[in-house]
């Protein structure tokens, strides 16, 4: 298994990027930026490269499920993309659809498209956001808050905590693909969970869409627990939520499976100093301004 060490474009980007190299079908090498989404299980290619890269004649693969923001269900070509990120190179398989529409330039780079947590896990990564890189898991943390991911990874396929509050149990997004907390006005009211007056008329932008939606502050603890081995660990925080209204929850549950009601952003992941690892399927918590036991 080859070692990785990639550091994100910027550590004051939004999002967590890295800076991809790859040829156009005419033999020229250009360069742009993946957005590493861990609320996408697959790789995805921007449609608006396609041309460029591919011929459209390529045949149709079929319908996949897209579990993230962006839908599920959707249409899709599965193609082989070739890329290399600081001299390492890659053949992945991508999926790109008019249906998964990203943004072909944001803050001056050029958004290749996303790298999914399939191949997060593939090569065993961990996204760590207090050094701002991508880096095979193996390395040391200590004095640290570790909420367990096996449970959300299984049944989810994407790292989800899940979480309980005042006796009430949903899923919880850890979303990369997202700069914002979000939730739903239904989950606010119907969980119990202690919030601030509800500013109304907000929106916010991610690479996908613009999203119509109110904006509050709310205190909840959580509990993370891995049904397998009933572990429980508390983390209490207070952070700013983006506030859905017409949905019930952001993916409703289904067969014993809880609903995902909440999305934590990149804000929370970088203020907590957070690292995803994908292999041993944990998030650490490394800020403890914040109480956790």
């Amino acid at each position: 298994m080859i070692k990785i060490q990639f550091p994100l474009i910027s550590a004051d980007n939004d999002y967590p990027l890295l800076f991809a190299s790859f040829f156009t079908k005419n033999g020229v090498k250009i360069g742009g930026a993946l957005l590493v989404d861990t609320a996408s299980k697959h790789n995805i290619l921007n449609w608006k490269l396609f041309g460029l890269l591919y011929n459209p004649s390529q045949k149709f693969s079929g319908d996949i499920a897209l579990t993230s923001f962006c839908g599920v269900n959707v249409k899709a070509y599965k193609i082989r993309f070739c890329f290399s990120v600081n001299g390492i190179s890659f053949e992945e398989d991508f999926y790109v659809s008019k249906d998964v529409g990203l943004d072909y330039v944001y803050e001056n780079h050029i958004i290749v498209g996303i790298i999914g947590v399939d191949f997060l896990r593939k090569y065993r990564l961990s996204l760590d956001f207090v050094q701002g890189s991508l880096v095979s898991t193996g390395q040391k943390l200590e004095n640290i808050c570790k909420l367990p991911l096996q449970y959300g990874f299984s049944k989810y396929g994407v790292p989800v905590i899940i979480v309980n509050n005042r006796g009430r149990t949903f899923g919880c997004f850890l979303d990369s693909g997202s700069c914002f907390n979000i939730t739903t006005r239904f989950v606010l009211d119907s969980y119990d969970i202690c919030h601030t007056q509800i500013t109304k008329g907000q929106s916010f932008k991610s690479i996908t869409r613009t999203v119509e939606a109110d904006e509050t502050r709310a205190k909840i603890e959580l509990v993370g627990m891995d049904y397998k081995s009933r572990v429980h660990v508390k983390y209490s925080f207070d952070e700013m939520f983006q506030i859905m209204k017409e949905d019930y929850h952001i993916i409703n549950g289904s067969d014993g499976v809880p609903p995902i009601s909440m999305i934590l952003g990149v804000l929370f992941l970088k203020k907590n100093g957070c690292v995803i690892d994908f292999d041993k399927e944990y998030l650490y918590i490394l800020n403890s301004t914040n109480t956790f036991h």
